[in-house]
């Protein structure tokens, strides 16, 4: 496959990832199956970059989410994202091919990080990156919108996600 992106791979835990102490009381969250809340925290602290962002590399979420159990098949993977998607918690998109996933909320889950470095995976259309990390000389390099509230970071502008499954 000819992409700027196939050298990257799923790398687990990115360091200290955040869980909105709320999901627990989100009716979606609350009725999900076993196997689903799993593969949900996974792709939140093991997963995502740090701006929420992953390939969707069937292979490795399965090593990732369910320990490689071979059980789970490429197909389940593949319907677990896609249910996310239409729950309206992740965007799943193609870049020359390859297939990537956005958690959606993820500003939220994160939003007491101090450092949030910038994403080697392009980020979805209509979708503002935020980030501060340090650089050369200890110089700290952020986007307009770190720490400003007022500025948009995430998704805002509600698309259907293009089914990649096939």
């Amino acid at each position: 496959m000819d992409s700027p992106f196939t050298h990257l791979k799923i790398q687990g835990s990115f360091g200290m990832r955040n869980i909105d102490e709320n999901m627990y009381k989100d009716v979606w969250f609350r009725d999900l199956p076993m196997d689903r809340k799993l593969a949900w925290f996974g792709m939140i602290s093991f997963l995502a970059d740090d701006q929420g962002r992953f390939l969707i590399d069937t292979k490795e979420m399965r090593h990732v989410l369910f320990g490689g159990d071979i059980t789970v098949s490429d197909d389940t993977i593949m319907n677990i994202v896609n249910e996310f998607a239409m729950a309206g918690k992740v965007i799943y998109y193609a870049v020359n091919k390859v297939k990537i996933c956005q958690l959606k909320q993820w500003w939220r889950y994160q939003i007491g990080a101090t450092y949030m470095g910038k994403s080697l995976l392009p980020a979805p259309e209509n979708w503002y990156d935020r980030y501060s990390v340090n650089g050369k000389g200890k110089v700290r390099s952020k986007s307009p919108n770190w720490g400003n509230s007022n500025l948009p970071c995430g998704y805002f502008i509600p698309q259907l996600s293009q089914d990649i499954s096939a």
